[in-house]
């Protein structure tokens, strides 16, 4: 990466979805979840050694609402058609 560069970089992560799951069952549509995350990233400098370079993001994520269907609209769409 160059200096004053940017770039995206794609990193493994792991994730236990059941647990997930689990832990948001008892969410409903609309729900705040916060979440902190934090990231250490190691930088190998030649003659340096390594620096490290912690990063913390924290926040909150929504649970979408499902979009509702109106029936009688989608059943009066198809007999007029």
């Amino acid at each position: 990466m160059p200096a004053g560069g940017s770039r995206t970089v794609a990193l493994p992560a792991r994730i236990d979805y059941l647990k997930t799951l689990r832990a948001l069952s008892n969410l409903r549509p609309g729900a705040e979840i916060p979440y902190e995350a934090e990231l250490n990233i190691i930088v190998n400098r030649p003659y340096l050694g390594e620096i490290v370079v912690p990063l913390v993001k924290s926040g909150e994520l929504v649970l979408p609402e499902l979009p509702g269907v109106d029936l009688p609209s989608v059943l009066g769409a198809v007999e007029s058609e």
